[in-house]
């Protein structure tokens, strides 16, 4: 029998830190593809994109306000940030005194 929160841990703990990868993999991939579905799935994600930056301009920047495309993004950014930090440079993370 499989333990029953192993897809919660998997899918919680470590297919959301691989989430920003994978996002930037369907970038790049779907960008060079010639099928049309991929071409499609490339336009829809700079679409994505686009309105995130559109929404951080208008609605938080100038109102304050926040909606789930900023959260997604800032949340991957985060997730991004995070590793680099952790696998380009952890003796920079402490100091002695």
């Amino acid at each position: 029998h499989r333990n029953p929160a192993f897809f919660q841990l998997f899918s919680h703990k470590i297919l959301r830190l691989l989430v920003p990868y994978l996002l930037l993999a369907m970038l790049v991939s779907s960008a060079t593809s010639q099928a049309l579905l991929v071409q499609l799935a490339f336009i829809s994600q700079l679409a994505l994109y686009l309105a995130t930056a559109w929404s951080y301009a208008v609605l938080y920047r100038r109102r304050g306000r926040t909606n789930i495309l900023i959260t997604f993004f800032t949340l991957n950014l985060a997730a991004l940030k995070a590793s680099w930090v952790h696998w380009a440079a952890p003796q920079r993370l402490w100091k002695r005194h």
